[in-house]
């Protein structure tokens, strides 16, 4: 990767940690998918984070609030592994895991302005990375179990 290019990358990832870390901003969902071979080398990081069984490689991590923690589903090959993180545990998984996925999707509310957003760390297969922050349309947004179904409408019959 260009040296411009990283350069840009660390520093809007170093604003993105920096803003949802404050207390106002409402983290929603977090996704990591694409995970990457070496992850099994490194999964040490965070292992007592992480509940997958050694030999097996996280492919894909789902985090969701639940009341006061995150509820967190560790997907492998054949199994699904569950455990509850705090918010500040998830910040922490998104940011040392964030080299050993691929696509890591990030849905938060701002305490502020009360507008959601999602980030999305990409990287392709030259492992150029990407980090799109971009505001969730209304119709779609979510927050939690209260999601707004406005897109959906009811059929209408000719009777």
């Amino acid at each position: 990767m260009p040296a411009k290019n990283q350069e840009k990358y660390i520093q809007q990832t170093e604003k993105f940690f920096a803003k949802i870390q404050q207390a106002a901003v409402q983290l929603i969902s977090v996704t990591f998918s694409g995970a990457l071979t070496e992850m099994n080398e490194n999964q040490h990081v965070t292992q007592n984070m992480i509940p997958v069984p050694r030999g097996q490689v996280c492919q894909k991590i789902k985090c969701k609030p639940k009341n006061s923690f995150f509820f967190c589903e560790f997907f492998t090959e054949k199994q699904v592994f569950h455990k509850n993180l705090q918010k500040e545990d998830v910040v922490y998984l998104i940011r040392s895991l964030q080299p050993l996925f691929k696509n890591i999707v990030v849905g938060y509310m701002d305490g502020e302005s009360k507008k959601q957003y999602t980030t999305s760390f990409l990287s392709n297969k030259r492992g150029e990375k990407t980090l799109l922050d971009k505001e969730t349309p209304q119709q779609w947004a979510c927050s939690g179990k209260d999601c707004c179904l406005a897109g959906d409408k009811t059929k209408q019959y000719n009777t």
